[in-house]
């Protein structure tokens, strides 16, 4: 029960968190707040704490193979971007 109540407490805090960030010193650091591990890191934690530290740890290399792969097509959208209008 008590992961539960993390659950529930933990994602709206790190969101509301950023938001309140994003009011006071911009869009900006709001945006690399939610862009760090931060909002993918509770869940993984909580995937070790239900399905194991092994299940964890592909999930953990799912993320980071997502992230690589956003950093790569927002570059070429950039590069792309300022190319061709």
């Amino acid at each position: 029960m008590n992961v539960l109540v993390l659950k529930l407490i933990l994602a709206p805090l790190i969101i509301g968190s950023a938001s309140l960030a994003g009011r006071r010193w911009g869009p900006a650091v709001s945006g690399w707040i939610v862009g760090m591990p931060l909002t993918s890191g509770p869940v993984i934690f909580f995937l070790a704490l239900s399905h194991g530290v092994a299940f964890a740890e592909s999930s953990a290399l799912g993320v980071l193979s997502g992230g690589i792969s956003l950093v790569l097509y927002a570059l070429a959208y950039a590069w792309l971007a300022t190319r061709f209008r």
